[in-house]
């Protein structure tokens, strides 16, 4: 991890103490682990408070989560 993803990882903790599925919406996209957050959210707010905090410190992002490679040119990029 460098500086950079763990920067990033910082900044989505905290937004996580705030609006726990917005930070786990821009960590991992809109998928079930997005749906279950919200709904332990709205259900529970600590509970959604953990498991943010626990998506964005154990899972890669959306990109290397699949498999994906990323590469950026000029204004586009490509996945692969």
């Amino acid at each position: 991890m460098d500086l950079g993803d763990f920067l990033c990882r910082c900044i989505l903790c905290f937004i996580a103490l705030i609006c726990p599925p917005i930070a786990v919406m821009c960590h991992m996209g809109c998928d079930n682990t997005t749906i279950i957050n919200l709904l332990l959210t709205l259900l529970f707010f600590i509970p959604g408070v953990i498991h943010a905090i626990f998506v964005i410190c154990a899972y890669d992002p959306i990109d290397r989560r699949h498999g994906r490679v990323v590469v950026y040119t000029t204004n586009v990029h490509t996945r692969y």
